[in-house]
């Protein structure tokens, strides 16, 4: 008995240093997930930003709320967006069917919804979503002390959630190779972009390198999934908004005092055909 007992208990110790041994690190669970978003094809993709600003004693602040939902075969993409600041309450609506050259926008402030189609737009659908489809400009490229925080839930789905410092650092090598970027693709840099480089760089030369944003990433590690992407801009936002002030050879008299961003993915590969009623289809050319 003792004999069968230790032999259980040295199975369950092989098998948890087994299990210890594979698990991943959040490096590899990040490129295991952008290998695998780059084979979606549908889903819905929404963004939200808030922002707030306090001057003389006064404050301010906006929302806006955007919706995508893309289905690449047929080629459609439906878009909702809402815009609130102050009194301003805006919301638009969009259909673009590339395969038909056709796109058709609404606005209401208010009085109802308003469509208006037009016709020869020449643009191709964007996969959803582009950003896993150029590896060059990864944000976590850019980032700091990615560090597994937990376990996290997402509306209904069970996610792992990573943080991150996207600090001045980041963002002066992520500024360079986009530059780079272009310069490679026009051969050269383009005239309206000449002295830009030089610039940037002496501006955030004048910015603390250590200030940046958090950055949250809430992933289904089950599925290699990316569920929801948050980021906390008010530190960094503040620190480039000074150091654009002292720039101007003037103090700024206005603090920042929100300014997040919450992107997210749901039903991905899911979306099979996006109905487009019939008054949109009906609706004037611009």
């Amino acid at each position: 008995m003792k004999r069968l007992l230790s032999g259980i208990l040295a199975l369950v110790a092989v098998l948890s240093l087994c299990a210890c041994g594979s698990k991943k690190t959040p490096e590899e669970v990040f490129k295991l997930t952008a290998e695998n978003m780059k084979k979606v094809d549908s889903g819905i993709f929404y963004i939200n930003e808030e922002m707030s600003i306090r001057e003389n004693g006064v404050e301010m602040g906006g929302k806006i709320q955007s919706e995508l939902e893309v289905c690449s075969d047929p080629g459609t993409l439906h878009g909702k967006f809402n815009l609130t600041i102050a009194m301003i309450n805006l919301n638009m609506e969009l259909y673009w069917l590339p395969e038909e050259d056709a796109f058709y926008v609404g606005m209401d402030m208010g009085s109802g919804m308003q469509w208006y189609g037009q016709k020869g737009s020449g643009e191709e659908l964007p996969k959803l979503p582009e950003m896993w489809e150029n590896p060059d400009f990864v944000i976590l490229d850019y980032c700091e002390n990615l560090t597994e925080v937990g376990k996290e839930k997402v509306g209904d789905v069970n996610t792992t959630r990573y943080d991150a410092r996207l600090t001045v650092r980041g963002l002066r090598k992520l500024a360079q190779d986009l530059l780079d970027a272009i310069d490679k693709e026009n051969g050269g840099t383009p005239k309206e972009l000449v002295g830009l480089r030089e610039h940037l760089e002496e501006f955030l030369a004048s910015v603390d390198e250590n200030a940046g944003a958090t950055l949250t990433f809430c992933i289904n590690t089950k599925k290699m999934e990316m569920v929801e992407v948050r980021a906390e801009f008010t530190e960094l936002a503040n620190e480039l908004f000074r150091a654009f002030g002292k720039s101007q050879t003037e103090e700024p008299d206005a603090e920042i005092t929100r300014l997040e961003l919450v992107c997210g993915f749901r039903e991905l590969g899911q979306i099979k055909h996006i109905e487009i009623p019939q008054e949109v289809l009906d609706a004037p050319e611009l």
